[in-house]
């Protein structure tokens, strides 16, 4: 392919992507129009794939190209912060959180229902679903939200998403310093990337790139760092201090005491960021559960689970215990090669596909990995980052209440099918290549 061409092909591809981004923000309310959402979902990922397709081609891209790809990526995050957050309305409770926290309540005691929050029903609260749940996002998650509350107090909701989306931004930062112009461009270019962190300030953003500081700090060896950094994603975000299994497992290999300092670290401040806030650490772990089972959404391997328990004698609510063991028993698999980001990518990836609830934005830490991972396996995981962005994001059909339940349901059981066939496919490739490369560095 000629450099003219694919300078044409990356061009329309832009086009197409700015295109699509500008009638999703004349559509607005996403949460009434969510067919019409998936539709353009589809024809940005399509877009999204075809400029991958042609940026790769390039030896160096052209500045005028670059210049336009940095204009679509910035012009399409303007866009998504003055839309209004309808489509998940996880940015209003963290708004809400951070509001109790100000006000010096403990948001892990009491519901938005709670009498004694009668007096902040307003606006802020009529936008909150689960009005009954107690909250479940983590200790520093809960500082950043109320970070969120000063931000949109002042300011209003464009200057909370703004600071929640401030991960994405420092993210695109350090991702100029070392990836190649052409990875780059797609990075900042991801529609998952941009609309989850832009339109729908999700926390998963916050846990991605404490992963990424976490990986980078442990690769070069500094190592009470990095159980730092993993603490801090999983004080935005409960699972990666799973991920702390990988961490200590390689480093038992090589430094038995650094392991152990290792998990020490990462347990201790886990458990004293908690311990303030929760005095019933069982209880705290029961509503956990509780949540998972009751909340689910989109899972794939527990659904399954749970269908088999629900044949046979045994209790379905054990399907929640039988993922977790399933998960811990990819960990130890995984376990046995060296930590990078390809590993961690597949270890996040099996979290996903045990998991009892799946929303779009969870796919996010999985992005920077992709393009942190070395070459040999970056445009394959580029391929999966694609494939599960879109396919977890035509979930977003769930909002669709022009149909039947038992309609909305069946149509969604099988975008499911579609979703983890492809999802998990090329999830177990990842993993045999995995395999295959280290049986050919052992030879």
């Amino acid at each position: 392919m000629s450099e003219r061409d694919a300078i044409i092909g990356s061009s329309i591809a832009l086009c197409a992507l700015m295109a699509l981004w500008t009638v999703v923000y004349a559509v607005d309310d996403l949460a009434v129009h969510a067919d019409w959402f998936v539709f353009l979902y589809a024809g940005i990922f399509c877009s999204y794939a075809l400029l991958s397709f042609f940026l790769l081609r390039f030896e160096k891209i052209p500045s005028a190209l670059f210049t336009l790809c940095v204009t679509v990526a910035v012009l399409s995050a303007l866009l998504f912060l003055l839309m209004n957050t309808t489509l998940s309305t996880d940015l209003y409770r963290y708004l809400w959180d951070g509001r109790l926290v100000l006000a010096g309540i403990n948001p892990y005691t009491v519901t938005p229902l709670d009498t004694q929050l009668a007096i902040f029903r307003d606006g802020l609260f009529d936008s909150l679903w689960w009005k009954e749940q107690y909250t479940v996002y983590p200790p520093l998650a809960q500082l950043v939200f109320a970070v969120s509350y000063v931000a949109y107090a002042a300011l209003g909701v464009v200057a909370a998403k703004i600071v929640l989306a401030l991960p994405a931004v420092g993210l695109a930062a350090f991702f100029y310093r070392i990836l190649p112009h052409a990875y780059w461009l797609l990075f900042i270019l991801n529609p998952l990337l941009l609309f989850e962190s832009f339109y729908g300030g999700h926390i998963d953003t916050w846990a991605a790139a404490a992963i990424v500081i976490g990986l980078i700090f442990y690769q070069k060896e500094q190592y009470r760092l990095s159980a730092l950094s993993i603490a801090a994603a999983t004080l935005f975000k409960l699972y990666p201090a799973l991920l702390g299994i990988l961490f200590i497992a390689d480093l038992s290999r090589r430094k038995t005491v650094a392991a152990f300092s290792y998990g020490g670290i990462l347990g201790g401040a886990i458990f004293l960021a908690y311990t303030p806030l929760i005095h019933d650490i069982p209880f705290l772990i029961e509503r956990y559960s509780r949540w998972a089972v009751e909340m689910k959404f989109n899972g794939s391997i527990y659904l399954f689970l749970e269908w088999v328990m629900q044949k046979t004698a045994i209790s379905p609510e054990y399907a929640a215990y039988a993922s977790l063991i399933l998960f811990v028993g990819c960990l130890i698999c995984i376990s046995r090669y060296s930590v990078d980001a390809h590993t961690i990518f597949i270890a996040v990836g099996a979290f996903l596909l045990v998991s009892s609830v799946v929303y779009p934005w969870y796919i996010l830490p999985l992005i920077p990995l992709a393009f942190l991972s070395p070459p040999r396996y970056r445009d394959s995981l580029l391929i999966l980052v694609i494939v599960a962005s879109f396919a977890v994001g035509v979930m977003y059909l769930s909002e669709l209440r022009t149909l039947p339940v038992s309609e909305r349901e069946s149509l969604l059981r099988a975008i499911a099918i579609i979703e983890y066939i492809s999802i998990g496919g090329i999830a177990l490739w990842q993993w045999l290549r995995l395999i295959s490369t280290s049986q050919h560095h052992e030879k």
